[in-house]
């Protein structure tokens, strides 16, 4: 399963992926025997390698209702709501969950271009 903020969704079963990763640090002092990895923070960190061929495999859920502002101690805050529910199977059909299709292009677009500039496709 992939996630990056609230965008968390599971890999699809047969699809191939583009992952970048990163090594994982440990505390100072703690034996580590080989290295491990982890996905990085980005929204690319997994990308489908047909991302740009099926757009249809991102969700556009246009019922998020995004809350932001300052408490009283000036602290900036935000959250999202949505009526929208899924089964985990259902998730499994998507890569992606956007707010709007202007946010499916731009994922769509950027897809593109880094499965363009990483393995030339």
């Amino acid at each position: 399963m992939f996630g990056y903020g609230d965008c968390c969704v599971p890999y699809r079963e047969g699809q191939e992926y583009l992952l970048f990763l990163e090594e994982k640090d440990y505390p100072a002092g703690m034996p580590s025997t080989e290295p491990a990895y982890r996905l990085i923070w980005h929204p690319y960190a997994a990308v489908p390698t047909d991302a740009p061929d099926h757009p249809e495999c991102v969700w556009v859920d246009e019922t998020h209702v995004i809350n932001e502002g300052v408490d009283s101690d000036g602290n900036p805050y935000s959250w999202e709501e949505s009526d929208d529910e899924m089964t985990f199977g259902e998730a499994q059909q998507y890569d992606r969950f956007c707010y709007d299709e202007e946010a499916r292009d731009a994922y769509l677009a950027g897809a593109a271009t880094v499965l363009a500039n990483t393995l030339g496709s």
